[in-house]
C-alpha cells in the first residue's frame, strides 16, 4: 500500500507502534493459538470415535484453522481474516511446515467413511494432525525451550 499524503507522518508513527504492540503481543498470541490448536485436536477424538462426521469436520477444521494462524504467528505476521488465511500462507516461502498445513485438508476426503472405535492413528485425520502438531512443536521449542506449556498444555488450556 502507497500512502501518496502524510506530511505529519501520523500513518508512519500509528504503523510502527502497531507493529511494536505485535510484536510485544506474540509470545502470548504464539501461546494462546497453540493452546487452542491442541483443544481441538483433542476434541476432534470423540467424534472419530463415535463415526460422528459432522462434528470431526468441525473439530478438524478448527484446528486446522488454529494451525494456519500458529504458522503465521511464527513468521512473525499478524494473522488476516480467515477468508485470506490460506493466501496469507502461500505468500510465505514455501516449508515442510506449511506444506503439511496446506496438505492437511486432504485428509477430510477420508470422513465420510470413517469406521467407528479404531485406534486415532488409525484415522488419516487425526494422525495428519498429530504430524502437523508435531511439527509445530519443533518450530515453537527453538523459540521457547524452556516453555512448560508446550508439553503440558492440558494444564494451560
Amino acid at each position: 500500500m502507497k500512502i501518496l499524503h502524510d506530511p505529519n507522518q501520523r500513518y508512519a508513527r500509528a504503523k510502527t507502534q502497531a507493529l511494536t504492540d505485535f510484536h510485544r503481543a506474540l509470545p502470548n498470541l504464539l501461546q494462546q493459538e497453540y493452546l487452542t490448536m491442541r483443544l481441538q485436536l483433542d476434541w476432534l477424538r470423540q467424534p472419530l470415535r463415535r463415526a460422528d462426521r459432522r462434528a470431526a469436520v468441525l473439530y478438524a477444521t478448527s484446528f486446522w484453522r488454529a494451525a494456519c494462524r500458529l504458522i503465521l504467528l511464527l513468521h512473525e505476521t499478524p494473522f488476516p481474516p480467515d477468508k485470506w488465511l490460506f493466501r496469507s500462507l502461500q505468500k510465505l516461502d514455501a516449508t515442510p511446515l506449511i506444506t503439511a498445513a496446506m496438505a492437511y485438508d486432504e485428509t477430510f476426503s477420508t470422513l465420510p467413511t470413517m469406521p467407528a472405535e479404531i485406534e486415532l492413528a488409525d484415522y488419516p485425520v487425526y494422525a495428519a494432525g498429530l504430524a502437523l502438531t508435531e511439527q509445530l512443536i519443533t518450530a515453537l521449542q527453538q523459540r521457547f525451550p524452556e516453555a512448560e506449556w508446550l508439553d503440558q498444555w492440558y494444564l494451560y488450556a
